[in-house]
C-alpha cells in the first residue's frame, strides 16, 4: 500500500521529541550567532577608539610640533639672522623646488633688502624674470660667519614677485620664512680651506686632445689663462671645495681677456695644489670640470662660478703624467672628499670647540 514520504507529526512522544530537538538546535545556533556578533562589535569598537585616539594625537602634534635643535624659530631671531645677510651681503643660493626630486640649476643672489613680509634678492646671473615665477616654491641656502666658524642656513619659501633694478639686474622677492634650518645643502661637506693649504691653482679652458685614455702628459699644455699662488696678486680665489665640486672666484680681467662665457658649455681644466698634512706633502689634483652656476659681483665685476668634477687625476709632481679617472655618477672625487672632511675636523677641533 502506498505510504507518503512524509507523514504528519502527531502528538505521540516521537513527534514531541522531534520538535524538541529542532527547537533546541535553533536556540543553540542563535546563541552562537549572537556571541560572534557581540565579539565583532566589541572588536570594531576597540579598533575605532584606537584610530580616533591616533588621529586626535596626529592633529595636535601637527599644530604643536616641537622645534628641533637644528631649527631657528621666532620672528625676532629669524629677522636678526636675515638682517645680517643684508649688512654682510651674504650670498644666497636659490633653487626651484622640483616635484620629481631631480636636481635643478642654482642661481646665486645677494640679499639687498628686507621688509615686514619679503626678502629682496639681487640675482645678476638670472635672465629677465617671468611673471610665472610668482607663487613658485624655492629652496634658499646661505651662510654666516660665527666667530671662526661658518654656519649654513636653509629655508623653503615662495616667490612673491620679480622686478628689475635701475641697472637692469633681476630682483626676486620671496616671502619671509617661518623657520630657518641649520644645514648643509649637499651630501658633500664644503670647506673654505685655510690659505696655507692652497699651494697653487692653474686654470685652462679645456683644450682639445686632453685624452681620457691611458696616460696624458701636461707638457703639451699652453700657459694657463689664470693662476693663483701663495705670493699674492691672484686672478683666482678658491671660495670653497668639497668632494663633489668647488667654487672659484675669477677676476673681471681674466673673464674679459679669456673671453669666458659662463654657460652650460663651459669646460675648465684645473691643476689644484693642495697640501696634505696626513702625508706631509703637496698633491696635485688635475680636474676636468663643467659649469654649474655663476654669480657676478655688481661692484667688482668678479665672477664666482660653481664647478662640478667630470674626471680627475692626482700626481706628486706638478708636471707628472696623469691617468684620468671618471668622477662617480654623483660627481664625487673620493680623495677630495676625504681631504675636505679631515681638514674640517681639524679646524673644528682647534677653533670651534671651546
Amino acid at each position: 500500500m502506498y505510504q507518503p514520504l512524509f507523514s504528519a507529526i502527531d502528538s505521540t512522544s516521537t513527534g514531541r521529541g522531534f520538535l524538541y530537538e529542532v527547537s533546541r538546535s535553533f536556540v543553540e545556533r542563535s546563541v552562537d550567532l549572537s556571541t560572534v556578533s557581540g565579539v565583532a562589535t566589541a572588536t570594531g569598537a576597540i579598533l575605532g577608539t584606537l584610530l580616533l585616539i591616533y588621529l586626535v594625537r596626529r592633529h595636535f602634534e601637527s599644530r604643536h610640533k616641537p622645534v628641533a635643535i637644528d631649527m631657528v624659530a621666532g620672528d625676532d631671531s629669524i629677522r636678526h639672522i636675515l638682517e645680517r645677510t643684508v649688512t654682510e651681503r651674504s650670498r644666497y643660493e636659490l633653487q626651484f623646488t622640483s616635484a620629481d626630486g631631480k636636481r635643478r640649476a642654482t642661481a646665486l643672489c645677494t640679499c639687498v633688502h628686507i621688509d615686514d613680509a619679503n626678502l629682496t634678492l639681487e640675482c645678476s646671473s638670472v635672465a629677465p624674470p617671468r611673471t610665472s615665477w610668482a607663487g613658485r616654491r624655492v629652496d634658499l641656502l646661505f651662510r654666516l660667519q660665527e666667530g671662526a666658524c661658518e654656519v649654513f642656513y636653509g629655508f623653503h619659501t615662495t616667490i612673491s614677485g620679480t622686478s628689475l633694478n635701475d641697472e637692469g639686474i633681476v630682483l626676486v622677492h620671496v616671502s619671509l620664512p617661518p623657520m630657518l634650518e641649520r644645514k648643509q645643502k649637499r651630501a658633500f661637506l664644503r670647506l673654505t680651506p685655510p690659505p696655507h693649504l692652497i699651494r697653487g691653482i692653474d686654470m685652462w679652458e679645456l683644450p682639445p686632445g686632453v685624452s681620457d685614455k691611458g696616460e696624458w702628459s701636461p707638457h703639451r699644455l699652453p700657459p694657463p689663462m689664470a693662476t693663483a699662488s701663495p705670493d699674492g696678486g691672484d686672478a683666482l680665489n678658491l671660495i670653497n671645495i668639497s668632494g663633489g665640486g668647488l667654487r672659484l672666484q675669477i677676476s673681471r680681467d681674466i673673464t674679459k681677456k679669456g673671453g669666458l662665457r659662463y654657460d652650460a658649455d663651459l669646460r675648465l681644466l684645473l691643476r689644484l695644489a693642495l697640501y696634505d698634512p696626513d702625508e706631509g706633502r703637496v698633491l696635485y689634483y688635475w680636474l676636468k670640470c663643467s659649469h654649474r652656476n655663476h654669480f657676478t659681483e655688481t661692484e667688482t665685476q668678479h665672477t664666482e662660478t660653481g664647478l662640478q668634477y667630470r674626471e680627475w687625476g692626482v700626481t706628486t709632481a706638478p708636471m707628472a703624467s696623469v691617468t684620468w679617472t671618471p668622477a662617480r655618477p654623483d660627481g664625487e672625487v673620493e680623495p677630495l672628499t676625504r681631504w675636505a672632511l679631515r681638514r674640517h675636523l681639524e679646524l673644528y677641533r682647534s677653533i670651534c670647540v671651546s
